[in-house]
């Protein structure tokens, strides 16, 4: 990763949201139904709402077999996969430096930039 503030920035919201990281990383393997994901992160059913709608705001994840509102459920055969920028975003995330750097705002309200 890139020494960027506004990466770290970018990234904050998504690695302090509950499930959102696990979300990416379960999905970096295979798409996967809602049911599934709830299954394998064993999440609760609003978190995994919460965490869902913050990766799609970041255009980091979509879903097929269903348009519409991201307010009301999608019948169970809907899968949910990475976008490029979900990939991107699991590829940041998989680094060191991007978990040093997120850490060190958590703790001191910046990154060592």
């Amino acid at each position: 990763m890139s020494n960027d503030f506004d990466t770290v920035q970018h990234l904050l919201p998504l690695a302090s949201q509950r499930y959102a990281v696990d979300v990416l990383d379960a999905l970096s393997e295979r798409p996967h139904t809602y049911a599934e994901l709830r299954k394998c992160l064993r999440a609760h059913r609003r978190g995994l709402d919460d965490a869902m709608r913050a990766l799609t705001t970041h255009g980091a994840i979509r879903r097929s077999g269903h348009g519409g509102s991201w307010d009301l459920r999608a019948p169970g055969s809907t899968r949910y996969h990475l976008t490029a920028t979900g990939r991107h975003l699991t590829h940041q995330l998989s680094q060191l430096d991007t978990w040093t750097a997120l850490y060190e705002h958590h703790l001191y309200g910046q990154a060592d930039l």
